[in-house]
């Protein structure tokens, strides 16, 4: 049913351009199949995944490695796809380390232990 429904919209909307006379606009709005025939999986060349592994070794102590190493890439990749290329790569075992839940405790953790340090007294967790 979904499909006649956009062949039907699909035939009435050049019908109405057509009556116009205006199809130079008809055939710049792009149809649904090609809008979605434009977005296509980009594939991680041997230098971005170097670049990556570099990246990330540099920075695996920092709190907020995800965002350096977003920033950090040549080339703008989805933080899925990063998360997807460490996992596949075998930098990383899950994507766990990453949740943003996951990524506050270890903040709050590393500053209790400064606060601490700094007090001069211990905790028992």
């Amino acid at each position: 049913m979904k499909k006649n429904f956009f062949k039907n919209l699909e035939k009435e909307r050049l019908d109405n351009f057509n009556i116009e006379g205006d199809e130079s606009i008809a055939a710049k709005v792009p149809f649904e199949k090609e809008i979605k025939n434009r977005k296509q999986h980009d594939e991680w060349e041997e230098q971005e995944i170097m670049e990556l592994r570099d990246i990330f070794l540099e920075n695996q102590g920092e709190d907020d490695i995800m965002s350096i190493i977003l920033n950090s890439l040549t080339r703008k990749r989805s933080k899925k796809s990063v998360i997807g290329k460490l996992i596949e790569v075998g930098l990383i075992k899950d994507k766990k380390k990453f949740r943003r839940s996951t990524l506050i405790y270890q903040f709050m953790m590393k500053e209790l232990l400064k606060v601490t340090k700094f007090l001069k007294v211990k905790i028992y967790l």
